[in-house]
């Protein structure tokens, strides 16, 4: 379990859940982003293009 928050300024923290499981003999990684009140399409895009891009490199570690 990594939960964490997501801080902005002003706001309360937003607590965003992660999860790894062994999945037979790999892992599973599940991650639940909750889109915070006021954020427009773009910015969910933006936001959800930089969790891409995160766990892809957390994949190109992990699988060395």
């Amino acid at each position: 379990i990594f939960d964490h928050a997501v801080y902005a300024p002003g706001e309360e923290p937003g607590m965003m859940p992660l999860r790894v499981a062994e999945d037979r003999g790999g892992t599973l990684v599940t991650f639940v982003f909750y889109r915070r009140a006021g954020m427009n399409d773009e910015q969910l895009s933006s936001a959800l293009e930089w969790i891409r891009m995160d766990f892809a490199v957390l994949k190109s570690l992990l699988e060395v």
